[in-house]
């Protein structure tokens, strides 16, 4: 029996199967567990909390501008409310999550260990600074402290992947440009000495701006930091050049090997850096894919052995169905991401040929396949009846074929035998000829 599904996967069936049935059981548990709330992994739950992020971020930023906790003494605190009522719904969303994964699963994931942390300093900013500000006072340390509830800000990283796709190319490029940084460093400290010796010593008291730009070394490396970023780089100049007018030739030294040379590699570097990053999410993401495939080839593997009681090697509806009547059954399915209800109809739509039964690469693969939303399952159905349709094709076309072999047949042997009977009529008026001569 031909496989409708063909070769979907772009992986060999059979050794998912073998690799997922040496996944450790811990392995499945999780997989499991992340399916108790599987909503918590949806787009609008994502949606939700990301905009309720982004209200706390705008809310931060109206409290700065706004709030002054000396108007509300003594008096209910409308600004305390609406901060209590954002770390509730952080609080409510962590303890979802958590119960989703349970603890273990939950908190081997990096971002979870992120969000954690900050939910801990939103409590502990909420819970116990604020109450040790309010007994001793507004100290300048705790309010220093308290500024760290702006870090949830940084939770909106996990909820826009261009945006954290930024972060990680920035991060790997100041690894990779450590180096350069050292390099610029070292140029602007050889400029500096060249300029303090040359300008701000020797015409120390010349001018206010030499001596502001050029007064000692450490005022040299600050000027030309910011010469080297363009901000008021030609007010600069013109201050040594007054004094010393064949400066120029430095500052433009100065401008052409850090802001138009290595500054320009920085960036390179960042956008290169940025675009491994891209590639690298790929990747994880083929990876995360090709492991949960194996995981549902595993329970797939499964449902299909407790469909097949003879044991046979195939099932028919009706043993499907008896089969889903047992509940670790439905619980593999949900687990594989086949909605139970469907199961008739998907049944029908991987049996393309119509024998009422399936082999088990064939149940397998279409299961598989057909996992996840509905429109995954309307995907296969065409896709099986494009085979349907091919399969009535090809039957038809070998009628006609026979059709017409059996008629040129008839046709030739009509020519043979019209052939013989000219050759009879020939030899005949051969031989009348003969006769007459």
């Amino acid at each position: 029996m031909r496989v409708c599904v063909g070769r979907p996967l772009g992986l060999s069936f059979d050794l998912l199967v073998r690799e997922g049935s040496h996944i450790d059981w811990d392995l499945r548990s999780e997989e499991k567990a992340l399916e108790k709330l599987p909503w918590t992994r949806g787009r609008a739950f994502s949606f939700i909390v990301s905009s309720i992020i982004f209200l706390n971020t705008v809310w931060l930023g109206l409290e700065t501008d706004y709030y002054d906790e000396r108007n509300y003494v003594g008096q209910v605190d409308p600004w305390r409310i609406v901060n209590y009522t954002f770390v509730g719904f952080f609080v409510v969303e962590l303890v979802i999550r958590i119960y989703s994964r349970s603890w273990w699963p939950f908190i081997a994931d990096n971002w979870n260990k992120f969000d954690f942390g900050l939910v801990l300093l939103s409590l502990v900013d909420t819970f116990l600074l604020e109450q040790i500000s309010d007994s001793a006072g507004s100290l300048s340390s705790l309010r220093v402290l308290r500024v760290l509830r702006v870090a949830r800000v940084l939770r909106l990283l996990r909820f826009f992947k261009p945006l954290w796709l930024l972060v990680i190319g920035a991060v790997d490029a100041m690894r990779a440009l450590l180096w350069a940084w050292v390099l610029i460093s070292i140029l602007i400290y050889i400029f500096a000495i060249l300029l303090t010796r040359t300008v701000g010593f020797a015409h120390r008291g010349a001018s206010e701006d030499v001596d502001k730009y050029f007064g000692n070394l450490l005022y040299s490396c600050f000027t030309l930091f910011q010469v080297m970023t363009l901000e008021g780089w030609p007010d600069v100049a013109r201050a040594a050049t007054d004094v010393e007018p064949w400066v120029w030739i430095v500052f433009v030294a100065f401008l052409l090997i850090t802001t138009f040379s290595i500054m320009n590699m920085i960036v390179s570097v960042i956008v290169d850096s940025t675009l491994e990053a891209a590639l690298d999410q790929k990747l994880q993401a083929m990876r995360d894919q090709e492991y949960q495939t194996s995981m549902a080839a595993v329970k797939v593997d499964e449902v299909f052995r407790r469909a097949d009681g003879n044991g046979d090697g195939h099932i028919t509806k009706e043993e499907l169905m008896q089969a889903l009547l047992k509940p670790d059954v439905r619980l593999y399915l949900r687990e594989v991401g086949i909605d139970i209800t469907n199961a008739e109809f998907i049944f029908d739509v991987i049996d393309y040929d119509g024998s009422g039964e399936l082999e088990y690469k064939e149940f397998a693969l279409g299961l598989v396949k057909a996992r996840g939303e509905a429109k995954a399952q309307e995907v296969l159905a065409l896709q099986c009846d494009l085979w349907r349709r091919e399969r009535t094709l090809r039957k038809e076309l070998q009628t006609v074929c026979v059709t017409v072999d059996s008629r040129m047949r008839s046709i030739d042997d009509s020519l043979e035998s019209l052939r013989n009977d000219l050759q009879v009529v020939d030899n005949a008026l051969r031989m009348r000829s003969l006769q007459l001569q």
